[in-house]
């Protein structure tokens, strides 16, 4: 099954990569075992989140993507959509006790990544710390209902984008300079 892509996506250049890097600070160093083990349970939960662009006549559409997520060391960032990427829209690294997540801005934004690293960190923690007891109420674990609203295809609107999303203007905005 495949779903469109958001629209933001067509207008991707050299001077909109729209990606996106969240850092997070552990007390501990990161464990790549640890973490390629929390991907392995987390990615299930989150199936919109692991596909790859594909190019369809003149459209290009978010496909599955079962191939795992690349996991970098030394804080190492790839190149994502490509083949270093296993062609996914996330990639992870690690350097000592610092983990980053990489995404793509036109798959979803902060908001929408936080359940997931949520999910991430209980499935590393727990993997670390397996006799540890954590509160999981507020966390989406494997195997746990995704709601329609949750995996909508595509949030944007489905009427075309305007040509002038601002209106039409006299003159030039000195507020965008």
């Amino acid at each position: 099954m495949s779903r469109k892509v958001n629209n933001l996506l067509y207008a991707a250049g050299p001077g909109l990569t729209n990606t996106i890097r969240i850092g997070i600070t552990l007390t501990e160093q990161v464990d790549e075992d640890a973490l390629r083990l929390a991907l392995s349970k987390t990615a299930p939960r989150y199936p919109y989140y692991a596909v790859r662009l594909t190019r369809r006549g003149e459209e290009y559409v978010m496909e599955p993507n079962d191939a795992p997520f690349v996991v970098s060391s030394e804080g190492r960032t790839v190149t994502l959509g490509s083949e270093e990427s296993n062609y996914h829209l996330f990639a992870f690294a690690y350097d000592g006790c610092r983990l980053w997540l990489d995404g793509s801005h036109f798959v979803t934004d902060g908001n929408g990544l936080f359940p997931f690293l949520k999910t991430l960190l209980y499935y590393y923690l727990h993997a670390l710390h397996p006799d540890e007891a954590f509160d999981t109420a507020d966390i989406h674990l494997s195997g746990s209902e995704i709601p329609a609203a949750e995996a909508e295809d595509d949030p944007y609107p489905s009427r075309p984008l305007p040509e002038q999303p601002l209106g039409r203007l006299s003159r030039p905005e000195e507020v965008f300079r």
